[in-house]
């Protein structure tokens, strides 16, 4: 008789998925991990706003940053850090970056630029 493999406890998944969204190296693996946290409750799983935030800011790819904004925005983690570092994103680089954050604005509540 083989042993039953134990699905990962929600913290161990949380961390395996934070570690995805910093160390993949493919951007859609990346989107795929931010997406997949934000399934979590950020008030029982506090190190997943940090770890989206920082993606959210420092990805290389635009596309990860988009979706780790838009998770913020459907989160619906209106805290302050959240919303500051929304507001700096407005001047992100990339358009549909700066599009997403007043998406994410807009859903968090918050004045936009529109």
């Amino acid at each position: 008789m083989q042993p039953r493999m134990q699905p990962p406890l929600p913290g161990n998944e949380v961390e395996e998925l934070i570690k995805a969204l910093q160390e993949n190296l493919y951007p859609a693996q990346r989107e795929m991990a931010a997406m997949s946290l934000a399934r979590f409750d950020w008030r029982a799983h506090p190190q997943v706003i940090p770890a989206l935030l920082s993606a959210a800011r420092q990805d290389p790819a635009a596309s990860v940053r988009a979706g780790c904004v838009s998770c913020l925005g459907r989160m619906g983690a209106a805290v302050e850090p959240v919303v500051n570092t929304l507001r700096t994103m407005r001047n992100d680089i990339d358009a549909g970056v700066r599009q997403e954050v007043e998406g994410a604005l807009a859903r968090l509540g918050q004045p936009t630029t529109k």
